[in-house]
């Protein structure tokens, strides 16, 4: 007989995989923010909170709907729905405006 954690943690993530179509070598790209809540990330992927939460206790974190998660923590439950993270920096090319390359100076600070 197994344990009431071990039997509800396998069908829910196999429930999601099929519910996406999505298996784990073909994750869609998802932009995500450097910080968001828990609520936000859910809307984000179209699923609800209260099974986001669930994963992320999975994983050992303890979190609200209204807690901000990190970039890094967020990249852990996204591949449960189907998802990898692409962080908004990652979709800019080139430099931030205001950057300067190393080795060039400014003309107005000559």
């Amino acid at each position: 007989m197994t344990s009431r954690s071990e039997a509800s943690s396998e069908p829910s993530t196999a429930a999601v995989q099929e519910a996406s179509g999505v298996e784990p070598e073909g994750l869609r790209p998802l932009e995500v923010p450097g910080a968001l809540t828990v609520s936000d990330l859910a809307n984000l992927m179209g699923v609800g909170p209260v099974e986001v939460i669930k994963e992320f206790m999975r994983n050992g974190y303890m979190l609200t709907v209204n807690e901000v998660v990190e970039h890094s923590i967020a990249s852990i439950v996204m591949p449960m729905f189907g998802f990898s993270i692409l962080s908004l920096a990652e979709k800019k090319d080139g430099p931030r405006q205001g950057a300067v390359a190393e080795g060039e100076e400014e003309d107005a600070d000559l």
